[in-house]
This record gives C-alpha cells, structure tokens and sequence, in this order.
C-alpha cells in the first residue's frame, strides 16, 4: 500500500513544511505503520503543537493507495512579557522579554530578554534554527551578559560581571540519538564582598581576578519520550561536557549525566524516575574548578522542601554555602490525575515527589581550618532526602511551579 497525499489541517500558524519535515513517510513511499507512528511523535514533540491526529483513507477506486491526514492543535508559541513578582529563592523580580518558539510559522525560535532580581541581572538573546540543513542539522547562537551579586543568593561573598557568545550545531544521528557540538567565549570580572569567604580569596590570590575563556561543548543525547512537555511515555538520557580549551585564563572541565525515565503505571498514572549528576575539576594551570562554576543543591529544580542553593559545604566563617565539585541528585516522581476533574488541561501536572542529593566539594575547609582532600568528596551518609507534592502550571505568562 502506498501513500498518495499527505494534508496537514489546523496548521493556521505552522507552515506545512515545518511539520512535512517531521514525517517520516512521504507522498510516493510505502505506508509503513513504524514510521507512521513514529511521525506523530515527531510532530507532537514539537513545543508550539499540543495535540495531533493521523487518519489513514483509502483512495477511492484503487485498493493499494491512501491518503493521509494530518490534524494538529497549535499551542501558544510566542509571547511578550513585562512584569514584577516574587519568588522564594530570588526575591523582588522584574522581567522583560519576547520568546517566539515558532517564529513567523517557520519553527526557528527566538528569545530576547533582561531579567532581574535580588542577585542578577542578565541580558540574553538566542536563535536557533532546527533545520539549518535539509539533514535536520540545528543551529544555535545565543549571547550574553549578567552581573550578579553573590551574596544576595546566601551563597560565597562576591560580585562578577561576565558576558559571553557561544555557537553550536545538534546532528541528528537517528531517530532518538542526537550529537551536539559547540564552541564560546566567555569573560569573567570578579570583585570580592564585604565579608569574602576563605576559598574565594584562595582562589583570586592564586588566579586573579579577570579570565578570558575559550571553549568546547559536546552533548550526546537519547530520547524516546512521546512529547518533550509534560512526558509520560519514553526516557530522556544526556551526557554532556564542558571544558575550556588549553591556554585559556583558566582550564577547567565539566562533565553531566542526566537521566529522565517514564514508565506507565496504569493508564492515568505515570512513574518519573530521574537523575543528574555532575563533576567538575581543573586541569594544567589551574588547581580547581572555579569556585564561581561550581554546583548547588537545595530547591525547586534540585531536592525540593530545602532552601535554594542551601546543601553541601559551607564556608568556615560566614557559614554560607560554597558549593561543591560533584552534585548527585535524583528522585522519582508519581504523576497523577488533579482529583474530581473528569479531564484536567493538559497544561497542568500534580505528583508526589522523593527527592534525593547533595553537593560535595574535593577540597573542602575542615574545622581545623587545613585543606585536605581525604576527609572530604563524595559521602553517602550526607545525601539528603524530601518528600511532598508538586503542581506545574504552564501558565500564560510563563510556567509555575509549587511545592509541599
């Protein structure tokens, strides 16, 4: 059996082409149920698509033809957004912004914006076209500045100004393996608080205070889910590095490992098990990783119930946080249906989370105010624990997100 036509309907935004280039069938080429359903995933993996359906017509007249019809439900895909709010881990916030993820139908995204709060203001724009060959090769460019206040995020005592420009490429290996490529400039001014912690004076005393970086990005990525919002079928696995390259200001590498798996319970529930961890070091000239690269634990997006940025090691005078070298989190999450609504908006998501992690840092201070490596790093004894409910609002003016 053969396909005639190909007809997508509701598509009132999104050129045609932008969602033929998802199909894996073609007019001409032999119906092929894989590929057929592997197409709608393709297509309702698309941000600016929120639901689609594909009906399959015999020709009238001829038993070995069929068309196909492609019918798609656009989601809200650009907005501008102005306004001020509050926000447990940042303050008084205030943003401006145009985010466009389905550019004039085209399926290029753009993003402008300048955001603030009580520790950073940052100006950013990115572009990134998901065809910039007719192989499905992605391209990004995306730059930079921010100015943050470190002490305002309760965390090592110091202020930098940096800004920087990246490019990158995503090559499509197969259908779920994607390799991603990229190269930047970034350069850093560090200035110290009013009451420094002993590791940023350490580091600026051996270092310095401004860098000029150079450097390689390379990302492998696996991905099954059945959509990249709200999933509940499939799993997402990335390995990604980070290093700066050989005579830089500083040369430094950083590794990642994140996982997300979706398992189907029943039919309306969904189990979420996930996974991230991170390692950083420096390497040549430099001892460490850089104290303003290093990772935090504690929050929304990490072990939910405890303080933003407020696990691992902590300075020996100041008490605040310092961060750490290695951050091993992860969790699992029950997703369920919101009770008493017969059918909830697909643009909300309730579940009952455990959360799991820490930071830990090589070097950190101990009480004898010596450094030494062989009482500390990796301690499972130290990882922490949380349990509670999570509600996430793909709200109009942008996501939400609570936690009990």
């Amino acid at each position: 059996v053969y396909v005639r036509r190909i007809t997508f309907f509701g598509n009132f935004k999104t050129r045609d082409e932008v969602l033929r280039r998802e199909m894996r069938l073609m007019e001409g080429s032999v119906l092929a149920s894989d590929k057929l359903e592997r197409s709608k995933i393709r297509i309702q993996r698309l941000s600016y698509i929120e639901e689609i359906e594909l009906e399959t017509r015999p020709v009238p007249g001829t038993d070995n033809q069929v068309d196909i019809d492609v019918t798609v439900t656009e989601r809200l895909s650009g907005s501008f957004n102005i306004g001020a709010g509050f926000s447990q881990a940042q303050g008084l916030l205030f943003n401006v912004g145009l985010t466009q993820e389905n550019l004039m139908g085209t399926g290029q995204s753009l993003s402008v914006s300048v955001n603030t709060d009580r520790a950073n203001t940052v100006y950013s724009i990115s572009h990134t076209e998901p065809f910039a060959t007719v192989d499905g090769i992605s391209r990004t460019i995306s730059a930079s500045y921010r100015k943050r206040d470190a002490a305002e995020e309760e965390i090592a005592n110091y202020l930098s100004n940096s800004y920087g420009i990246s490019l990158s490429y995503g090559i499509p290996l197969t259908e779920v393996n994607t390799l991603r490529l990229g190269i930047g400039y970034n350069s850093i001014d560090l200035k110290v608080g009013t009451s420094p912690s002993l590791d940023v004076l350490e580091f600026i005393f051996k270092n310095g205070n401004e860098f000029d970086n150079f450097s390689l990005t390379a990302s492998f990525s696996h991905d099954t889910r059945n959509r990249t919002v709200f999933a509940t079928r499939g799993s997402a696995q990335t390995i990604a590095s980070n290093i700066t390259i050989p005579g830089s200001d500083l040369e430094y590498y950083k590794l990642n490992y994140d996982t997300k798996f979706y398992f189907a319970m029943t039919q309306d529930l969904t189990l979420l098990l996930h996974s991230d961890i991170a390692y950083g070091d420096g390497y040549g000239d430099t001892d460490e990783l850089p104290f303003f690269e290093r990772y935090f634990a504690g929050g929304l997006r990490t072990v939910r119930a405890y303080n933003t940025n407020s696990l691992g090691p902590r300075d020996l005078l100041s008490n605040d946080p310092i961060g750490g070298n290695l951050r091993v989190v992860g969790g699992a999450d029950v997703i369920f249906p919101i009770p008493f609504m017969e059918k909830p908006p697909s643009s909300v998501r309730l579940s009952a989370f455990l959360d799991i992690g820490n930071v830990f840092l090589d070097t950190a201070p101990t009480f004898d105010n010596q450094w030494n490596a062989g009482e500390n790093g990796f301690d499972a004894s130290q990882l922490r624990m949380s349990t509670g409910l999570s509600f996430v609002w793909l709200a109009p003016i942008g996501p939400l997100r609570f936690s009990y």
